[in-house]
């Protein structure tokens, strides 16, 4: 979701062989825009698709609830069937999957509705939304986009991470002495509703998920407000690549070994993507070496 999020991010236009490989992974990204093409049925703006972007995770979350209630309602109608704990835990581990997909992709979309460019060098007040250029940065449309995504900032940027850490925070003993023998069934209980969240790291490291979205909401959405379409932002993305390497490299807060061998060799792909985007949107090599940069890059991930 970070690489193939990377040249938009940046504001460099690939070559097409760049573009296609990354678009293989839109169904990751959960960009509804993309994915379905609305545009076919109704115009649009970048202000709806942050609309649809954001509200439809807290409307599958609300389904969600929804199917749980209705599952509780029939199981006490047929003892047969799982207990009430058992279903609210299942539902639940679905809502923290939820909130783990759309976390990079909404977080982007959001960070999207704030960075304006000029489109008229000649002129001082001819600011426009760079991710639409058909919303002025001076219009009424533009200052409700950016009320909508200040508001929805508290709920995914923030909110998600926050969330992360707050739940695993109320059960770090557990999780730490997880393989305690005298632990009992309450260790289960939390494996069962929140292990997605902490059974890949050592017990020592049972914050660590909350490390990881953050991670990712810098590597996609902060970053696309910081000197947007300027070389600046790959170094910055280099930059902060280079310290989640020694990070992982010197934390390896992965149970498996294998996984932090892996994690860490994620963070150089990371690295060579944004190197290789600087490169494409500086004109480093010329125009005529941007296939051959494309393919490197291809090659790296």
């Amino acid at each position: 979701q970070v690489v193939s999020s990377i040249p938009s991010t940046v504001g460099v236009h690939p070559p097409s062989s760049l573009l296609n490989f990354f678009g293989l992974f839109n169904f990751l990204s959960f960009d509804y825009a993309t994915i379905i093409p609305f545009e076919c049925w109704i115009e649009y703006d970048y202000v709806d698709i942050l609309l649809v972007t954001t509200i439809m995770p807290i409307a599958i979350s609300m389904m969600i609830y929804l199917a749980c209630k209705i599952e509780i309602s029939c199981h006490t109608r047929d003892a047969g069937e799982k207990d009430e704990r058992t279903i609210r835990t299942q539902y639940y581990q679905y809502f923290l999957y939820l909130t783990y997909l759309v976390l990079p992709s909404v977080t982007t979309v959001i960070f999207g509705m704030f960075p304006c460019q000029n489109v008229d060098e000649q002129e001082e007040d001819q600011y426009y939304l760079r991710s639409d250029l058909s919303i002025s940065c001076s219009s009424e449309r533009y200052t409700t986009g950016v009320a909508i995504a200040s508001l929805m900032i508290v709920v995914y940027p923030f909110g998600i991470p926050a969330f992360y850490y707050w739940q695993l925070f109320l059960h770090r003993d557990l999780i730490r002495y997880r393989t305690d023998e005298n632990s009992g069934g309450r260790t289960a209980e939390v494996a069962a509703k929140y292990g997605f969240l902490y059974e890949s790291y050592e017990p020592r490291f049972w914050y660590w998920e909350s490390v990881e979205a953050i991670r990712r909401i810098v590597l996609t959405g902060v970053l696309s407000v910081l000197s947007p379409s300027s070389s600046t932002q790959s170094v910055l993305g280099m930059t902060l690549s280079l310290l989640y390497i020694g990070l992982y490299s010197q934390c390896r807060p992965y149970e498996n070994a294998k996984d932090d061998t892996l994690a860490f060799v994620g963070q150089y792909q990371i690295f060579w993507t944004f190197f290789g985007t600087l490169i494409i949107g500086s004109d480093l090599l010329g125009s005529h070496q941007e296939n051959t940069v494309a393919i490197l890059i291809i090659m790296g991930n």
